[in-house]
């Protein structure tokens, strides 16, 4: 169905699709190794139109080690 960008569904936003990933690997109880990417496309994305057309992130990548207690 078609998404909108204002509460009155005039303002109707472009069909879109986004592609994310995300890995993650144990290294023991409390420590892992993460890698995500997200709009591995970089697809360009009109998120609103309210005043101006605003367009999604472009494509991010970020890695690192999560720490939990």
């Amino acid at each position: 169905s078609a998404a909108y960008e204002d509460d009155r569904s005039e303002l109707e936003l472009d069909p879109a699709l986004q592609v994310d990933l995300f890995a993650g690997y144990a290294l023991g109880r409390s420590l892992a190794l993460f890698a995500a990417a997200e709009n591995v496309f970089d697809a360009e994305i009109v998120a609103a139109r309210t005043p101006v057309p605003s367009r999604a992130a472009p494509r991010q990548r970020r890695a690192g080690l999560r720490l939990s207690r």
